[in-house]
């Protein structure tokens, strides 16, 4: 074997070691996100996903954690002014869905005031509409659900939501 092809072997077996190491990375969206914040930590965007992942996973104090470290990094004005706001939509949306998620009264109004803090702010967010949508429809307010639930969907066609307010008739 020639310098040159064992060389070319090593240099094969390190990059293989580099992928096997990556690829661990990838086992679940959790690593994955974790892994992008430690290489970006002042990115917005993979705090949120990150956020996301551990909700669905069920941490959620690590999500509520996650997503405040997001609307901190989304008024970094390095960023430009849309992907601020989207961002900053994203995760105080995402918080407040978890407050929702906790199900007491002072949650639900801690909740409505930061979605319409986001609604004011970034009105095309079709999550904010919806989860805004869901608030009004735990209060018997029908027509705000409705209205909110529409605006969500002209933004968002998937989005539909069930309740008393949302009775089919046939």
């Amino acid at each position: 074997m020639s310098l040159r092809n064992g060389l070319l072997v090593v240099w094969l077996v390190v990059l293989a070691g580099l992928t096997a190491v990556r690829v661990g990375v990838w086992r679940d969206e959790a690593s994955l996100w974790t892994d992008a914040v430690a290489q970006n930590p002042t990115k917005p965007r993979p705090l949120v996903n990150l956020g996301r992942a551990y909700e669905l996973r069920g941490a959620l104090e690590l999500a509520r954690i996650a997503y405040k470290e997001a609307v901190g990094a989304s008024f970094d004005l390095r960023r430009a002014p849309y992907v601020r706001r989207y961002v900053r939509a994203a995760a105080e949306t995402n918080l407040a869905h978890l407050l929702m998620k906790s199900g007491g009264e002072g949650d639900l109004v801690a909740a409505y005031a930061m979605l319409q803090g986001v609604v004011r702010d970034y009105d095309s967010f079709p999550y904010s509409h919806f989860n805004l949508g869901a608030i009004h429809q735990a209060h018997g307010r029908c027509l705000d659900a409705v209205r909110e639930v529409q605006r969500a969907r002209a933004m968002d066609p998937t989005l539909a939501m069930e309740g008393p307010c949302f009775v089919v008739t046939r």
